[in-house]
């Protein structure tokens, strides 16, 4: 009887301490933030970052991990996030290691992609490889894009999301827009 007293008691508890986790994390919504309530662990893949090295999951772990996917010929949604992302980064004492993952393979190269990430913050990562991959890591983020037509002068329609990944490689949660960067320092400080 004891041992069941206990083990209910104890039940209770992780319960209770999951709800509570569960609510401060969606008030967060307010400031732009959707959190998963149980974080995703993100399925392997292969692609190459911009130093032409070939990675993997292991990009996305032992740090936390902000990832967007835009593309260098964007004309506006992808640098002014990027802009952001470098404003949140400088405001943190432990910031996030910040990722653009490439939503158009067919022109960002690696050499492509050093230019323009590093251009907006050194410590920036970008990511690109076969469209089957970055697809796979796109839907495990909750991150859509596709490419608007076949002329030479293509865009890409993506959506904005910024995914947050924690040190385990599990995808937590993502920014909608419009990104603030006031709220989402708040929203990195309380969550990291």
């Amino acid at each position: 009887m004891w041992l069941t007293l206990t083990g209910s008691l104890l039940a209770l508890l992780l319960l209770a301490n999951y709800h509570r986790q569960s609510s401060q994390l969606s008030d967060l919504h307010d400031s732009g933030f959707v959190a998963i309530n149980n974080p995703v662990p993100i399925e392997p893949f292969q692609l190459t970052d911009h130093e032409d090295r070939k990675v993997g999951r292991e990009v996305l772990q032992d740090n936390w991990s902000l990832v967007f996917f835009g593309f260098t010929y964007c004309p506006d949604v992808c640098p002014t996030t990027l802009g952001i992302l470098n404003q949140v980064v400088s405001e943190m004492a432990q910031p996030p290691r910040i990722i653009l993952v490439s939503a158009d393979p067919e022109r960002d190269t690696p050499e492509l992609l050093k230019g323009y990430v590093t251009a907006f913050n050194p410590s920036f990562i970008g990511l690109t490889g076969e469209l089957e991959q970055l697809t796979s890591l796109g839907y495990q983020l909750r991150v859509a894009f596709r490419k608007t037509d076949e002329t030479e002068n293509y865009m890409i329609e993506h959506s904005a999301n910024i995914a947050l990944v924690n040190p385990a490689g599990e995808f937590v949660g993502y920014f909608t827009i419009p990104h603030r960067k006031e709220e989402m320092v708040q929203v990195l400080q309380r969550v990291m």
